[in-house]
């Protein structure tokens, strides 16, 4: 690892000279008395120590890339499967593969997380979704220790979030706590853990039970974990208040960008972009847009109903269409059948907090609360 020592020792011997004590930065960072020391020679940190020292040593637009160069030469099988899990975690996609080639190039035993992780990435990418997915789970699934059940499961509960299979979620979390808690890696507890704490959130939100998506949103950016983590947190907590608060929907909602830009996560960015873009386009904001979706959103919002309607057309046959596509063209056409239409897909997916979208339109034009609330019970 000598050019990442290399690296990192110069900035080390630096702050040295600007008055930083080894010692006091061992305790910060939680690692051994010495173990600097031993670095410095050319030990090999742990991984999860590396990530500490990084966030310590280098600026947020330098962390992404000081992390690839350490992924580069770790030797370690331990180090191999903590960086597998954090860059999954992190949406270094890029350098999970250069991971997975590693470890299989240079013959680095780390068993059947070389599969698993195979199977991660593959999600990520969008190469293996759905029933293939479970299919694949199912496969792999057996007399595997509970880091790896657990990875495994996370699939499980990605695959049928995704496709809004929301009460099947719900029982796959309650099956993961039982095997986070038979985990003894510090490391990989923590990681598990807060993906965990993330679809809770998500869901929670999703079920209108805003302050617990709230609570775990605020856990989950208080650790600082990684960007991917704290972007998603300050996503849920911005959307959640949506229906209640523009300031404070739409700050949280750029500092979810913002923290994805800085460290150039970008197709996590875009995504973000896209999150805040639509929160501008529901207040009535003046928003510059490329995307067909969000520009339907746009001109329905604003009353442009030919726009609007032609966007759409043109969105539905490349995407098909959606919950929210129905509420465009219901807010579009000012048609009850249309928004009710969405309503009920929203409902009938348990997405009950989007579901608002349409019942706020609905209530607008006349419809009584006690109808609309009946979809919520």
């Amino acid at each position: 690892m000598d050019s990442i020592v290399k690296m990192v020792v110069n900035e080390l011997e630096r702050r040295e000279m600007e008055g930083l004590n080894l010692t006091t930065l061992e305790k910060k960072i939680n690692i051994s008395s010495g173990s600097l020391t031993h670095f410095k020679k050319g030990t090999e940190l742990g991984f999860d120590s590396f990530i500490k020292l990084i966030s310590v040593l280098f600026q947020e637009s330098q962390f992404n890339s000081v992390i690839r160069e350490v992924c580069k030469k770790i030797q370690k099988p331990k180090n191999v499967k903590m960086a597998l899990e954090f860059t999954i975690l992190n949406g270094q996609y890029d350098v999970t593969l250069l991971l997975l080639e590693k470890a299989e190039r240079e013959n680095i035993k780390i068993g059947k997380w070389l599969d698993i992780y195979k199977l991660h990435l593959d999600f990520q990418n969008g190469t293996l979704v759905g029933n293939d997915l479970l299919k694949k789970v199912k496969e792999t699934k057996s007399k595997l220790p509970p880091e790896l059940v657990t990875a495994l499961s996370l699939l499980e509960v990605y695959a049928h979030f995704i496709s809004g299979n929301y009460p099947t979620v719900f029982q796959l979390l309650d099956i993961l706590e039982h095997y986070l808690s038979a985990i003894e890696d510090g490391f990989f507890k923590e990681c598990y853990q807060l993906r965990v704490n993330e679809v809770k959130a998500h869901c929670s939100l999703l079920k209108l039970k805003i302050h617990n998506a709230r609570e775990l949103a605020e856990e989950i950016k208080n650790k600082n974990f990684c960007a991917k983590l704290s972007s998603n947190a300050m996503y849920i907590i911005g959307m959640s208040f949506l229906f209640e608060d523009k300031r404070k929907c739409i700050d949280n909602l750029r500092a979810a960008y913002d923290i994805l830009d800085k460290y150039g996560v970008n197709e996590k960015a875009e995504v973000a972009k896209h999150n805040l873009n639509f929160a501008l386009i529901h207040f009535g904001e003046e928003v510059e847009l490329d995307d067909l979706d969000e520009r339907a959103h746009l001109e329905a919002k604003k009353g442009n109903t030919e726009k609007a309607l032609k966007l759409l057309d043109e969105c539905v046959k490349i995407e098909g269409d959606s919950a929210f596509k129905k509420y465009y063209r219901g807010i579009a056409l000012k048609c009850r059948k249309t928004l009710y239409a969405s309503l009920g897909e929203f409902r009938a997916k348990g997405d009950l907090f989007f579901a608002q979208l349409p019942k706020l339109a609905l209530e607008k034009m006349g419809e009584e609360s006690f109808i609309l609330d009946a979809f919520f019970c």
